[in-house]
């Protein structure tokens, strides 16, 4: 794809498609490495001398053509809050001749296209200041492993022959290695540490919020800048089915085909090649046919076999945490299902896995083979490392089957943990040193000599894999943590290791082999981990917080604010399988994935198992285009997980320049070009100004906590009358707090306010849609004010001349004898008794009426007018919703050193604005008001019908047969039911239901509610007693019948 150049001379979408143009410098773009995996830039923050120390390691021109066999990392977090980014203003210019173009104009430009959320004075609340230096120390701890996992400190020098190998601590080195490898000890301490920071209550508040803030500045940020985003040029190529590449993160080699798509091939096989050898069971002499087998099986016939028969389909009715259909106790079909699709989908067949090449690879072809709308996979395959030929064997059958030559297919190796203890029923190793030499010998080996021919399957093997994976199931922490050193060759093969110790020897050994393909200038492995769905498996966020590059499935991510923090910050990619953990128990709408998206963390999409969870056969597109719709995504959103899914996923640096183009993975987000990555320099620029923002926060109150300037920490101020926001008055008096007004604002705290830079408005229906808003407002404004509290000047009320009610009103000197009332046109107007009634000339009459209300339907059916205020009802919700999230703390009163002043619920004047007196009290109060009278005013009078005698209160009981001492609450029957709804004219009130109560309720009986009188007398009295503890109004309403 070439590059366009544009001009921006009368395009309308010039200011839009300046911002994509590449620009060379940038103070505010990161700096990407091309050399390796993760960041070769890195700072240390100095607190007691507030100052920020970054260093810059360059990488020989080699490694550079070598590396980037992994994800490609912007600098390390603390080296890019060295310093702010300047503000530059601009005038816009042709992008014809980009060389003309200074680059810092160049760069500018994004910013003045869009809208901007600002938040003055954010130092992210009063807890942020407490867990800073708890947070900063985190951010540390994966610097100290990410600056020597891709061999960084090994330098431009290449290795001088002859090269020994030793295992020596741990992992295997090379001669002049000069990589540090962090100690256990060092690892101990660290997840030790993490974990109290996790666990920390002050730590969890502070990250829940901030999190909150990111959300929130990415909902304002859409609402904002959504017409913006989506001019017709964007529309044109973008969303599900958008030319921009998309790479399928981790997706298992054995089901990555349809499952219909299998049954299909497996009929026909059966079919045609019925009869090669295919089985040697343990205890036969001779092998067995495929036909034989399936006779054996009861699968005899091939057009019996179906996705379910088969046992493709996992069951919903419970949540599971992992489905094999190889697993012949996991199954759901059987052990003959499970038997049978062994022999199509594993190698270890008597025709060395020929039936699995061949049903893979079209798949693979097809990825390869595509010209426009470019998808490319990560294909797990798993290895076990019991054998020390296993690499050996791996090799020769993808290559002799030619698997590796598919260009957009990269290889990652599984390491599962549960396998690896079921296949190790015959006490194949003795200790763990032995299972390290069989994963990683061989990959040394390799690297040593890849031109002899026992390494030479093996050497081209490892230039087509991107890394490797662990993969654990561990349901608890079988094996005890501790900080002791124990060499693998000290632990036993049969002791079930804790997944924290396995993970730290894999990583070492990767470190070492990293660095030694680094001086061999070949490209270097990541490290990735797969979390479980079960809460009990933090050892693998953590582990992978430190040591990995990211993490598949981290849905319990969501329950851990601090980690997942913490993961947005480093900028740790997420891949995600929604559809996957919707079929082993999940609800696709209660996954985290599009919480994670909107939070700015570094998610990506991938499929998994296509064979068991997607059902078209374009699994990739089938997920991307359900989350699309079923998380309401847009065309960039879709776009932007994509651009994700290539920049963490393995794929070598020359790859990944055909897909984003050179200048974006050289210089970062200031060579954007739209026309590769499919997203809007505005949108990248946000996801990067937003943790580079939450990091400055974590940066400055880590400084502020060091020196003890705990500005909000002051003793709340007395009240003195002033209002002016003034931080410190003289001679301030004491008052009693029930005589103190409400004061809106704590004048010695500086709440952040949300500032909103905008560009001009560009979109003709909004001018629309305000003229006609505005004409509404001016129609209510004649027939009632906006504001109905009068200005009060020199003792005056000034009425508003636009309000109906002032054509009645006449002067303070109003004689009543002297008027009369009268009604016009349906109208009480009052007159002088001389004069002849009229409506008074302000007022408007029916038909205007009628024709106010036909113009302001047709302001209110107008799309444009809807469309308009919608989006600015979501901007205030949201809005609101950052500002909630910034200043909860601030507006409750919480100090650092109390949790709140007072600003509580009871503390506070509430009014009951819709309250009926007939039920007014609570049922407790009204058995209370009752028992009350019966045993003081028995004998009132309280009934008196027609033709009968008076009856008084202890007559009507003693008809009803109460007892004033047995009368419970649940015998009054006040309390509304569930059961018989409110709907179909169901009264919800308790009078007309009884007798009694309704002599209680009603005002309309005899003695005229005399006893209802009495009780809701009672009831205000109290509570006007109770005044300055409770603060209640009540503004009863009664009904009112002609």
């Amino acid at each position: 794809m070439d590059r366009r150049q544009v001009s921006a001379g009368n395009d309308p979408e010039a200011s839009l498609r300046d911002d994509e143009l590449p620009c060379r410098d940038s103070p505010q773009s990161p700096t990407f490495d091309p050399s390796s995996n993760l960041a070769t830039q890195f700072a240390l923050y100095d607190v007691d001398g507030v100052t920020l120390r970054g260093s810059n390691r360059q990488s020989s021109s080699v490694q550079r053509e070598g590396g980037g066999g992994g994800m490609l990392q912007i600098m390390s977090p603390l080296s890019a809050v060295q310093c702010a980014p300047p503000v530059v203003s601009h005038r816009r210019r042709s992008a014809r001749r980009r060389g003309s173009i200074p680059n810092h104009l160049r760069y500018g430009a994004a910013k003045q296209n869009v809208y901007v959320v600002q938040l003055a004075s954010d130092t992210g609340g009063i807890e942020m200041q407490e867990a800073s230096q708890h947070l900063l120390n985190a951010v540390r701890m994966r610097e100290k492993y990410k600056a020597v996992d891709k061999g960084q400190q090994e330098g431009m020098e290449r290795l001088v022959p002859p090269v020994a190998l030793s295992f020596e601590s741990g992992y295997i080195q090379f001669s002049d290695q000069r990589t540090c490898i962090v100690s256990w000890e060092q690892f101990y301490d660290d997840v030790t540490a993490l974990y109290v920071t996790l666990q920390h209550p002050i730590c969890r508040l502070a990250c829940s919020q901030r999190l909150h803030v990111l959300e929130e500045k990415y909902n304002l940020y859409k609402l904002c800048n959504s017409e913006l985003e989506n001019p017709d040029r964007y529309r044109r190529d973008s969303g599900v089915f958008s030319s921009g590449t998309k790479v399928d993160n981790g997706v298992y080699l054995a089901s990555i085909m349809n499952s219909q798509w299998l049954v299909e091939y497996i009929q026909e096989t059966m079919e045609m090649e019925g009869d090669e050898m295919v089985y040697l069971a343990k205890d036969a002499k001779e092998p067995q046919t495929l036909r034989s087998v399936c006779e054996q099986l009861d699968l005899a016939d091939p057009a019996q076999l179906s996705v379910d028969g088969l046992g493709l389909t996992p069951p919903n009715e419970k949540r599971l945490y992992r489905y094999d259909v190889l697993d012949p106790e996991l199954n759901r079909a059987g052990r003959n299902s499970a038997e049978l699709l062994r022999l199509f989908l594993t190698p270890d067949t008597l025709n060395k896995g020929r039936h699995f090449a061949e049903a893979v690879r079209p798949i693979l072809f097809l990825n390869g083979s595509r010209q426009r709308s470019i998808q490319a996979t990560e294909s797990i395959i798993e290895i076990c490392g019991l054998s020390p030929d296993d690499w050996e064997r791996t090799a020769n059958w993808i290559h002799s089957h030619g698997l590796d030559e598919q260009p957009n297919n990269q290889w990652l190796i599984a390491l599962p943990r549960r396998q690896m203890r079921k296949e190790m029923a015959g006490e194949p190793l003795e200790h763990y040193q032995q299972h390290l030499e069989n994963l990683f010998l061989p990959l040394f080996m390799a690297t040593l000599a890849p031109e002899d021919p026992k390494n030479t399957q093996v050497a081209s093997f490892l230039s087509r894999i991107g890394g490797f994976l662990i993969v654990s199931d561990e349901e608890e922490r079988e094996s005890e943590f501790q900080r002791k050193v124990r060499r693998p060759a000290e632990v036993s093969w049969s002791e079930n290791v804790c997944d924290l110790y396995f993970a730290y020897n894999i990583w070492v050994n990767l470190c070492s082999l990293n660095a030694f393909r680094r001086r061999k200038g070949l490209c270097t492995l990541q490290l990735r981990a797969a979390a479980g769905g079960r809460s009990s498996q933090m050892d693998v966020l953590v582990y992978s917080y430190l040591l990995c590059d990211s993490v598949m499935n981290g849905v319990i991510l969501d329950q851990q604010p601090v980690l997942q923090y913490l993961y947005g910050i480093q900028r740790i990619g997420m891949v995600m399988s929604p559809l996957s953990n919707n079929s082993l128990g999940l609800p696709y709408m209660q996954n985290p994935f599009h919480v994670f998206f909107r939070r700015g963390l570094n998610v990506s999409l991938a499929t998994n198992r296509p064979l068991l969870f997607h059902f078209s056969r374009e699994p990739l597109i089938e997920e991307y285009g359900t989350a699309s719709r079923l998380y309401q995504l847009s065309g960039i959103d879709v776009c932007e997980i994509a651009l994700n899914s290539v920049m963490l996923s393995s794929f070598p640096l020359s790859t990944k320049i055909l897909w984003l183009g050179e200048a974006f993975l050289t210089e970062g987000l200031k060579g954007n070009v739209f026309d590769y990555s499919k997203v809007p320099t505005a949108r990248l620029e946000l996801r990067q100004d937003m943790w580079q923002t939450e990091l400055h926060i974590i940066v400055g109150a880590a400084r502020r906590q060091s020196r003890g300037d705990d500005a909000t920490s002051a003793a709340p101020p007395t009240f003195t009358g002033d209002y002016s926001g003034a931080s410190s008055v003289t001679n301030s008096v004491a008052v009693p707090a029930s005589q103190v007004p409400f004061v809106v604002l704590d004048p010695r705290i500086e709440y952040p306010r949300v500032v909103f830079v905008r560009p001009p408005e560009r979109d003709p229906s909004h001018s629309t849609a305000t003229q006609l808003l505005h004409r509404a407002l001016e129609l209510r404004a004649q027939y009632a004010g906006l504001n109905r509290v009068r200005e009060v000047i020199d003792g005056k009320s000034m009425l508003n001349p636009h309000e109906i009610e002032s054509a009645f009103r006449r002067d303070d000197t109003f004689d009543e004898n002297e008027w009369m009332f009268k009604t016009v046109e349906g109208v009480l107007v009052p007159h002088e008794v001389h004069q002849i009634p009229r409506l008074p000339k302000e007022m408007f009459h029916y038909d205007d009426f009628r024709a106010h209300v036909q113009e302001l339907r047709i302001v209110l059916e107008n799309n444009h007018v809807r469309n308009f205020a919608t989006r600015r009802l979501d901007l205030l919700e949201h809005k609101f919703m950052l500002h909630l999230a910034v200043n909860r703390s601030l507006e409750a009163g919480t100090t650092a050193k109390k949790a709140s002043q007072n600003r509580d619920f009871y503390q506070a004047t509430k009014v009951d604005n819709n309250i009926r007196v007939e039920t007014c009290m609570t049922a407790r109060y009204l058995l209370n008001f009752i028992v009350s009278k019966a045993n003081n005013n028995a004998d009132d009078i309280v009934s008196h019908q027609e033709g009968k005698e008076p009856q008084t209160l202890r007559q009507l009981l003693q008809e009803l047969n109460i007892s004033p001492n047995t009368l419970t609450v649940d015998d009054l029957n006040v309390q509304a039911d569930a059961t018989l709804g409110v709907g179909g004219g169901t009264s919800t009130t308790p009078e007309g239901r009884d007798e009694l109560l309704t002599l209680l309720l009603n005002d309309r009986q005899p003695m005229e509610g005399r006893l209802r009188f009495d009780r809701t007398e009672r009831k205000l009295t109290l509570d006007v007693t109770l005044n300055d503890v409770f603060r209640f109004t009540y503004d009863g309403r009664t009904s009112v019948t002609p």
